[in-house]
């Protein structure tokens, strides 16, 4: 299970997470949804100490999860590496730098329909196959924890289908953070969703609570009322 505890960060004088607390179960898919600008990348970046935070713990099992990155496995929302380099140069790359065999590389390069790009330059190939490239890579080790940040952008349909099904069927064993813009994304893949707004959570709970919680039918639009609400009480304060 993933903890945080009073996670601040600021930049200058905005405060971008303010002393957010949330956990991620183990075994569930959790949406993050929040508008452009919200926070969303601060937070995970904030969590896997790629930046400096001003206060707060985030804790995998209990132990700071910047001291066990080997157990994690992030896709940023812009993937980047050398483009001279194969996807299968760079497999086998990261697979030398965790110490650890990629034990689900080959059912994912077959999933895919991959292998006929193993070979390419990156900078040979389509949007949609840099992407599935990113995509083998992220989720080729089996960690306790799967971070996806955007993971669908480029995928033509086909592809995103493969996708939501192999991550379907690996999240009864991890736990799974997905950011992604595209609310019905989050409604068909999330057991929870986790909706940040000025530094919180407006709305952190199951997906098949959220319209009971806010009398609204419908998952994008109880998002909406959700925002709505936020932006009322943020008007109030000032």
């Amino acid at each position: 299970m993933i903890e945080i505890r009073s996670l601040s960060k600021s930049y200058g004088k905005k405060k971008v997470l303010d002393r957010l607390n949330g956990k991620f179960e183990e075994g569930l898919i959790h949406g993050i949804l929040g508008p452009n600008g919200c926070g969303k990348t601060t937070l995970i970046k904030s969590m896997l100490g790629l930046v400096h935070i001003d206060a707060g713990d985030v804790l995998l099992d209990g132990v700071p999860l910047k001291n066990c990155r080997e157990k994690v496995s992030w896709l940023p929302q812009h993937p980047e590496a050398p483009r001279n380099t194969s996807p299968q140069e760079l497999f086998t790359f990261i697979e030398d730098l965790r110490g650890e065999k990629a034990v689900f590389k080959d059912l994912l390069i077959r999933e895919f329909d991959f292998s006929s790009e193993l070979t390419k330059p990156l900078k040979a190939l389509s949007g949609g196959n840099f992407q599935k490239c990113f995509l083998i890579a992220t989720l080729m080790f089996d960690v306790p924890l799967i971070i996806l940040d955007e993971p669908t952008v480029g995928l033509d349909p086909v592809a995103a289908a493969h996708f939501k099904k192999i991550l379907m069927a690996r999240a009864h064993k991890t736990t799974v953070l997905l950011i992604s813009h595209i609310t019905s994304e989050i409604e068909q893949l999330s057991d929870k969703v986790h909706f940040l707004l000025d530094g919180q959570w407006a709305y952190s709970g199951l997906v098949s609570d959220l319209e009971s919680q806010t009398g609204v039918t419908g998952f994008e639009s109880s998002i909406v009322h959700v925002l709505s609400k936020s932006n009322e009480v943020s008007h109030a304060k000032i």
